[in-house]
């Protein structure tokens, strides 16, 4: 009868049962953590990418307008069309200014740091600007390779 198979010994037995769920415990581990650093590495590309973005906004209307954008006109006036002292319009020189990406450890800020007149490290520079954020235990900056934001 049915039982017969049973007492045939052909089962596992439950040291096997547990390697085997130990085994997929093992790999669903690594795969999570596969998953989260790739996740990571599309947010620090995403906000590299970003930065280069706003810095050449920045040349552009820069060299349309004859000065960066202040401080107080910030990265906003980018995504605006802008008159220069002659009266030629241009612009916007972005669709949209971006924000850096959402989540990260540690967390991204909601906006990326604009700063004129600053050299990267934070000496006065006119004319010079920082564009940086940091998220993922990194930062994205206008001047790569600087370590700080700005």
């Amino acid at each position: 009868g049915p039982m017969s198979w049973l007492r045939g010994g052909r089962g596992f037995t439950l040291i096997e049962l547990l390697i085997v769920v130990a085994i997929l415990g093992i790999l669903a581990t690594i795969g999570l953590a596969l998953y989260v650093n790739v996740q990571a590495r599309g947010r620090i590309g995403r906000a590299t990418a970003d930065v280069r973005t706003l810095t050449s906004a920045v040349g552009v209307y820069s060299a349309h307008m004859g000065a960066i954008p202040t401080a107080g006109e910030g990265l906003d006036v980018l995504a605006a069309v802008a008159t220069n002292a002659k009266g030629h319009a241009a612009g916007p020189f972005l669709n949209v200014v971006p924000a850096p990406p959402a989540g990260g450890s540690p967390v991204w800020p909601s906006a990326y740091l604009y700063q004129p007149d600053i050299a990267p490290g934070g000496a006065a520079a006119p004319g010079r600007f920082v564009i940086c954020a940091a998220g993922d235990g990194v930062i994205a900056h206008s001047a790569s390779g600087t370590s700080s934001c700005p």
